[in-house]
């Protein structure tokens, strides 16, 4: 089961008890078991703590990068709608 988290972890697949147990192909009464929940939260808290990241042929986009995008693309909306509230009816 460990095995099936890290392998999640590594390829970067959204973690959750239902997720886990469908990989490990095993019931989801066993993932929430004592023993095996306590590694699937930790995973869960890793996934939820780790920095924004976006994949892009392979290649993963800095957070520094993503955010400078969001404000680009705002700013070009912002353009847009002065643009389209400037025409006529």
């Amino acid at each position: 089961m460990r095995d099936t988290i890290r392998i999640m972890l590594d390829n970067g697949e959204s973690i959750s008890f239902a997720a886990i147990a469908r990989a490990a192909r095993v019931s989801t009464w066993l993932v929430y078991a004592e023993g095996v929940r306590e590694h699937v939260q930790a995973a869960i808290q890793r996934q939820e703590q780790a920095p924004v990241t976006a994949t892009v042929q392979g290649r993963r986009a800095a957070p520094a990068s993503l955010h400078a995008d969001l404000a680009m693309a705002r700013e070009e909306f912002k353009e847009l709608r002065t643009e389209r509230d400037g025409l006529p009816p």
